[in-house]
């Protein structure tokens, strides 16, 4: 009889990868990933995670969580499983973006809250420069909360800054290493992680209000996107990134093009079809809400596109290109036209959806402060677009309706969002929420109450929404309405003002701020245009201003 050759029994190890520990088999315990995973072809989910004593050896392991300073959170060590080491202030760093970070990030739109709480995390426990500025964030909204002045963390000494600038700069190393090393561009795992990591530095710089070093880091990350999109066979190019990091630089590629960087991805019409979002049935209303949002951003797009081509062919309009212009001025039109038709089409969408959130017995937080944030989008968009050839301000008159319908969705909308606990959704949003649509209207509404209704609602709104300040927002609008309103004087630079009325703008165009002396400084330029009677048609004032959030 043959002998009984089945398996001895040995102990478990506690040292294999998670997913070796499941399929019961020895790890080679690689790092980050094992190798006996990645050659059988499987996903390796990394190791569970380990708290390392800074002052300590790497041979000392602590195993009980420390509390963050002034944070109450839940859940056990064990919670947390990824294959890397961490320091005491790591481990509280990364737990601070786990409880409550990633939540703010996410936003009211669900797949955003899935990219932040879900995508990063999972790549975090393999990716260095991932996991390296996630402790930056940590460690950067630690001090916000700490300290009554956050404005220039780049330069502040204490002891949460320079934990976070270190971390910084490890994430930054570990980024290039990593693409310098793997192909990026035909790995669909490494593409994934340099675009999560490119998208973490992005919030950094947003948070720590270095726009210049944000709108460059957009730029590289819409030129990765691009760069597969031009590589990647057709049926390829979409399943190839995550739709939650494909929806997010499409929406930041709009943000910095609205602060005239355009960037590698260049701006497109709209193309004759049906977008997406309106063609597809949409079921669940989640859904319904992150389409709504996907199909307007297209819109957004080619409109943000419209009114830079009527700014370049309307504002020089030199005699010797008057059949050029002419012939510009035609192909504008239909543009606009197609513009402003997808803008209903999208509006009779939206009212749909409209009704069946408000049929709804109990009306969602969660789903009603995104529509009321798409509605707002959608106003400021309609008015942009409709008067995008028009010369005369008067014409902004018409739309007193629409911009008292954004007050009332912003103070709906604000009163949503300060309603909860929640200190950092007053100091910060990754996402543009209603302050951007705020001083876009406060612009053009020259009715001086609701102007001042318009502002009054801007002060309710986060520090920082992505690229756009509060202070820097409120300073520059309040000084466009003292010349509005004759109660500071216009001086162009050449040429004079021939009419006695106060000077009504055709566009302010802002510069990124930066800081000279301690101070928040802006470059602004107020463009006016008079009767083609007049001596110059166009007239421009610059002026440097000092930001005050107020």
């Amino acid at each position: 009889m043959a002998p009984n050759r089945g398996k001895r029994h040995q102990p478990k190890s506690r040292t294999a990868c998670l997913t070796c520990r499941k399929r019961k088999l020895k790890c080679g315990e690689e790092r980050p990933h094992c190798q006996r995973c990645l050659k059988a072809g499987k996903m390796c989910e990394g190791y569970q995670m380990l708290l390392i004593d800074g002052a300590m050896s790497v041979s000392g392991r602590v195993w009980t969580v420390p509390p963050i300073d002034g944070v109450c959170i839940s859940g056990s060590a064990s919670s947390l499983l990824s294959a890397f080491t961490a320091t005491a202030d790591e481990w509280q760093a990364y737990r601070l973006y786990t409880q409550q970070i990633s939540s703010t990030l996410g936003g009211p739109f669900s797949l955003d809250a899935d990219l932040w709480q879900r995508l990063v995390l999972q790549i975090s426990r393999h990716d260095a420069a991932v996991r390296n500025a996630i402790f930056t964030l940590g460690n950067f909204f630690r001090h916000a909360v700490q300290e009554s002045n956050n404005g220039q963390m780049s330069t502040c000494a204490c002891r949460r800054c320079v934990q976070a600038l270190r971390s910084y700069n490890r994430a930054i190393a570990a980024s290039f290493a990593e693409q310098s090393s793997a192909n990026v561009k035909d790995d669909p795992v490494a593409l994934n992680a340099a675009l999560t990591s490119c998208a973490l530095f992005i919030c950094i710089e947003f948070f720590r209000k270095s726009d210049r070093n944000a709108i460059a880091l957009i730029d590289r990350g819409c030129g990765m996107l691009l760069q597969s999109l031009r590589q990647a066979p057709q049926d390829l190019q979409t399943s190839r990134v995550d739709p939650g990091l494909w929806n997010l630089f499409a929406r930041l590629r709009v943000l910095s093009a609205s602060f005239g960087h355009a960037g590698q991805w260049q701006m497109s019409p709209l193309g004759n079809s049906a977008p997406r979002a309106i063609r597809e049935p949409l079921p669940p209303l989640s859904d319904r809400l992150e389409r709504a949002r996907n199909s307007l951003y297209d819109i957004l797009t080619a409109a943000l596109r419209l009114r830079r081509r009527c700014a370049e062919t309307l504002i020089p309009m030199w005699p010797s290109k008057r059949t050029c212009v002419v012939e510009s001025v035609h192909e504008l039109r239909h543009e606009k036209n197609l513009v402003v038709s997808r803008l209903r089409m999208w509006y009779e969408h939206f009212m749909g959806l409209q009704t069946i959130l408000e049929s709804a017995p109990r009306e969602s937080p969660s789903s009603s402060l995104p529509a009321l944030i798409l509605y707002g989008h959608f106003l400021q968009t309609k008015i942009y677009a409709e008067t995008s050839l028009e010369l005369s301000q008067g014409r902004y008159d018409q739309y007193l309706s629409e911009f008292q319908t954004v007050i009332r969705v912003a103070e709906r909308g604000l009163r949503q969002s300060l309603a909860g606990d929640q200190k950092y959704v007053q100091m910060f949003s990754f996402e543009s929420c209603f302050l951007g649509m705020l001083y876009l209207c406060t612009l053009k509404c020259r009715q001086p109450t609701m102007r001042r209704q318009l502002i009054d609602l801007m002060r309710l709104s986060s520090e920082k929404e992505g690229l756009w300040h509060r202070g820097e927002s409120i300073t520059v609008a309040s000084r466009v309405m003292e010349l509005e309103e004759g109660r500071s004087e216009f001086i162009p630079a050449i040429g004079t003002l021939t009419r006695t009325a106060t000077p009504l703008f055709h566009d302010v165009l802002c510069e990124i701020n930066y800081v000279a002396d301690g101070r928040t400084l802006v470059d602004v330029t107020y463009v006016l245009h008079q009767e083609r009677t007049a001596e110059h048609e166009w007239l421009a004032m610059k002026e440097t201003l000092v930001v005050v959030d107020r």
